[in-house]
């Protein structure tokens, strides 16, 4: 086996490891085990293997930030506004059939578990590393890295419905409506990391995207 092919192997290795631990210590055990900080530990742990696994492709974006530095912040504020356009569009169907729950449900949720974990280690957990763990996952890997195998536009879709999914806290019509604003995003950013090759574009969007929400639990 050559040298290529040996790398290649072990590329695939670490990336199935990764999708492994997530699928368990943050998906499923997390439910089974109501351990108050272990997704948030679990969550810092992988933010930083995330970080370490994506090394390769963090160097080239370095390189493409030293090369186009304002392209790469347009690209961002670009791309923070056609997610808001996106999020209001798919939206929609929820906010006509669920208008008083529209709202409130995702801002009550995070304001109940603020009420049980510290508010800055939530920032840190789920505002910053939260996101470069799923974009590992749902960008990098399933779209960028898959995609190499499979057909681009499987991927997309498939990585897309999958992250969705993991934001449905059950399998009825309102969590199937109320998490269509994340298909929509997941495709759009999935779209931006084929055609940019910026792991980092999506890194900050993803961050950009949620730290707000829970920054205002500081205020």
């Amino acid at each position: 086996m050559s040298d290529k092919e040996t790398a290649l192997k072990g590329g695939k290795l670490k990336y199935a490891i990764f999708l492994a631990i997530y699928v368990v210590f943050i998906l499923i055990l997390p439910k089974i085990m109501h351990l108050q900080y272990f997704q948030i530990i679990m969550y810092i742990l992988m933010g930083i293997a995330g970080l370490i696994i994506s090394k390769d492709d963090l160097k080239k974006a370095g390189t493409m930030w030293k090369a186009h530095p304002i392209k790469n912040v347009l690209i961002i504020v670009g791309m923070l506004i056609l997610t808001v356009i996106i999020d209001n569009i798919f939206i929609i169907p929820y906010g006509l059939l669920y208008a008083e729950q529209a709202s409130s449900m995702n801002e009550s949720n995070i304001a109940a578990a603020s009420q049980v974990i510290n508010p800055v280690l939530m920032i840190v957990s789920l505002g910053i590393l939260g996101p470069i763990v799923e974009e590992t996952v749902f960008r990098h890997i399933l779209v960028s890295k898959a995609s190499m195998v499979f057909p681009k536009a499987l991927m997309v879709i498939l990585a897309s419905a999958a992250f969705a999914m993991i934001h449905m806290h059950a399998f009825t019509l309102m969590e199937f409506l109320f998490v269509l604003p994340h298909f929509g995003t997941a495709l759009l950013w999935s779209v931006l990391l084929l055609k940019q090759k910026n792991i980092t574009s999506v890194y900050a969007l993803h961050i950009l995207n949620n730290l707000p929400t829970f920054l205002m639990m500081l205020l």
